[in-house]
């Protein structure tokens, strides 16, 4: 089962909204809504998570970036009847 980025957190204790921009930039990603502040994260939603199978939401940890988490899950089957 292939699994695709939903969202992607920034700690905002340690990337500023500058910060968070440019690594997404080079990430090659690019927010669909803007960007929702919790009491510890940036959170940048990538896609929809109604795009996505219930309950196959993961989060994980950058394993090079200490406080980018990732949020993945596994998108829902693309229709491919006729009409």
């Amino acid at each position: 089962m292939r699994h695709e980025v939903q969202a992607i957190l920034f700690d905002k204790h340690r990337f500023t909204a500058e910060d968070a921009k440019r690594i997404l930039q080079e990430l090659d990603y690019t927010p669909i809504k803007a960007v929702h502040i919790t009491e510890h994260y940036r959170r940048y939603r990538i896609r929809e998570p109604e795009e996505f199978r219930e309950g196959t939401f993961r989060t994980y940890d950058s394993p090079t970036t200490r406080g980018l988490k990732f949020i993945i899950g596994a998108p829902k089957p693309v229709s491919t009847k006729r009409k």
